[in-house]
């Protein structure tokens, strides 16, 4: 049985887990949607939001650039 004071340990690294499944199913998308922008910004935004992983949230922005977005 979890103790009280590990549960909110133990939910952290759930959640924390949850979201790099996550991650890994976006990057499986964008594997095979190379060009969609939206796609790497919800991959972007669980890296640095979720994961704290600054560097490969910048990378995917700059991928955004080389999708060659069109905003009017």
């Amino acid at each position: 049985m979890i103790e009280l004071e590990e549960q909110p340990e133990v939910h952290r690294k759930v959640m924390k887990n949850k979201y790099r499944f996550y991650a890994i199913v976006v990057k499986e998308a964008i594997d095979r949607f190379p060009k969609n922008i939206d796609l790497r910004k919800i991959n972007a935004f669980v890296q640095k939001t979720k994961l704290n992983n600054e560097f490969k949230a910048i990378f995917e922005m700059m991928h955004c650039e080389l999708c060659d977005p069109n905003f009017y």
